[in-house]
């Protein structure tokens, strides 16, 4: 197995970095306020400025090197777009649910088209 890193992040996880991105750009919010809020909101509760600075040191680094997994930017993406600030900005982060009426392939081509069509409207 080879150990070299290569610098080519997979797509979904680009895709999230940009999300995560443009999701702080909305709610007007620095990644250090971010991140300790989320701390004090998710992790732990009392007012510890320490420990929510280590966090956010730890994330800070972590978005420097593009090393989060996946399921950590989802998490703060979605944290985000509970926020009142993002909602009161008038942005809604669209959700599909499956009833299970379709196949999964015609699924996956309907994601497919709604994610294009979300690119267009957002080079507008």
């Amino acid at each position: 197995m080879n150990n070299s890193h290569s610098n080519k992040l997979p797509i979904k996880l680009e895709n999230a970095y940009a999300e995560f991105k443009k999701c702080l750009a909305i709610i007007d919010c620095k990644p250090k306020h971010f991140f300790e809020r989320y701390y004090q909101d998710v992790i732990d509760d009392r007012d510890d400025d320490i420990e929510a600075n280590r966090f956010y040191e730890k994330h800070k680094k972590k978005l420097q090197r593009k090393t989060h997994k996946l399921d950590e930017l989802t998490n703060f993406i979605n944290y985000i777009t509970q926020l009142d600030e993002f909602n009161r900005k008038g942005w809604v982060k669209p959700v599909c649910i499956s009833d299970g009426t379709f196949g999964a392939q015609f699924e996956s081509a309907m994601k497919d088209i709604s994610k294009l069509v979300t690119k267009m409207v957002n080079q507008d």
